[in-house]
This record gives structure tokens, sequence and C-alpha cells, in this order.
């Protein structure tokens, strides 16, 4: 290479990149995801969903 070409300067991170790197990242992440999922399973969401399930099985085949 005859070093016409400088390397090119490396580009600071943004602010959004330096928070993904960090630790607490992942772990806020993740506990907002497993809150999220909590929410939705004591939802009356999840009870509308489960009701049609239960309608399938006679009652007298569970006793």
């Amino acid at each position: 290479m005859s070093g016409r070409f400088a390397a090119p300067e490396p580009k600071e991170e943004s602010t959004f990149e330096q928070i993904k790197k960090a630790p607490i990242f992942a772990v806020a992440v993740n506990a907002t995801l497993f809150g999220l999922g909590v929410l939705f399973i004591q939802s009356p969401l999840m009870d509308m969903l489960m009701v049609d399930s239960f309608e399938m099985v006679k009652w007298d085949e569970l006793n």
C-alpha cells in the first residue's frame, strides 16, 4: 500500500450505542419483558382466551 489513503478516524459512539453496550441494558430489557408477560397472564385478556379451550373438554370426563 502506498499510504496515500489515511485510515478512517473511528466514529464516536452515539449515546444509544453506549447504552446498548451497558450490561444494565440487557437486565432492563429482560425485566421489562418479564413484567409485561406477567401482566398479560394476569390480565382479563388471558381469561377471555382460555375460555374456549375449556369448552372443548366435557366436564364429566374430568371427574
